[in-house]
């Protein structure tokens, strides 16, 4: 007997005969059932991932993206996205696990419209100079390689300012976790758009240094703060850590986009670390 035998003492192993098999129906005309029939499915000896492992290629993908831009219209899609899909995972839209991604682009002058949901989001811009997204009435900009956030159940929105090029930045959300808890929603705006605060960067300004502002209303929100990351100071990080140290044998010179004040993940439910791999 090896340590994962099903039929071993301990485990579900419940044979079949024609009374149990009257008696699943009779649950069953009650929307009930018998755990021991579905036990060691739901509660595997080991996770067992139901996602497999796939390579996306941006050289492949970006084309694709750019053709959606005359093909749909921002305020007919809401926002114009290409979601990486999982062949593992087709019937929750997740890229690996209970997360969601995509590639979102934006054509010069194009503003989304404001709105919230119960999930989380990420963005790591991939090109274009003109974007810039609203957080809670914090208006944020962004570049080539930054990083930023928009909190659940935060308002936002997202746009490009530039005249010539179209932005394209990926998304990473925890839509699937939060469908799977039952918890999702989505809401428009009422006004469709937000007024922004007079600061642009403002959470850049007050929370991007070593130091944290002082005589401000101390901040208890679960999310951080800081809704970008530039990314030249976050690679001067991580290269400083790599003369530090070795670093990892398995990730590299790995660090993490980090709540200023706490010191934990940027929003509660998505980790995001930055590596640098060395040649070889």
């Amino acid at each position: 007997m090896n340590d994962y035998d099903d039929t071993r003492l301990g485990r579900a192993r419940v044979g079949d005969s024609p009374e149990l098999a009257a008696y699943y129906e009779e649950l069953a005309k009650q929307e009930a059932g018998a755990l021991w029939t579905v036990a060691n499915e739901i509660e595997p000896w080991y996770p067992q991932p139901r996602s497999v492992p796939v390579l996306w290629r941006y050289a492949d993908l970006a084309p694709l993206v750019r053709k959606a831009l005359p093909l749909v219209r921002a305020d007919d899609a809401g926002r114009r996205v290409v979601m990486l899909v999982n062949p593992g995972r087709r019937e929750l839209s997740a890229a690996v696990g209970l997360l969601y991604t995509g590639l979102q682009i934006m054509g010069p002058g194009e503003a989304m419209t404001a709105h919230r949901h119960q999930a989380a989001a990420l963005r790591f811009v991939h090109e274009g100079t003109g974007a810039w997204t609203i957080v809670d009435g914090q208006k944020l900009k962004v570049g080539p390689r930054d990083f930023a956030i928009t909190p659940n159940n935060t308002w936002h929105e997202h746009g490009n300012e530039a005249s010539d090029e179209p932005v394209i930045w990926q998304d990473g959300l925890d839509i699937p976790l939060v469908n799977a808890l039952d918890a999702g929603f989505y809401e428009v705006h009422p006004e469709l758009y937000q007024q922004p605060g007079t600061v642009v960067n403002s959470s850049l300004l007050s929370y991007a240094g070593t130091l944290l502002p002082y005589g401000v209303e101390k901040w208890s929100r679960p999310y951080s703060p800081l809704l970008g990351w530039p990314w030249e100071p976050s690679y001067e990080a991580l290269r400083r850590l790599a003369r530090a140290g070795e670093g990892s044998p398995y990730d590299g010179v790995i660090m993490e986009y980090a709540n200023p004040v706490t010191g934990g993940l940027v929003v509660p439910t998505i980790s995001a670390p930055p590596q640098l791999l060395r040649p070889g």
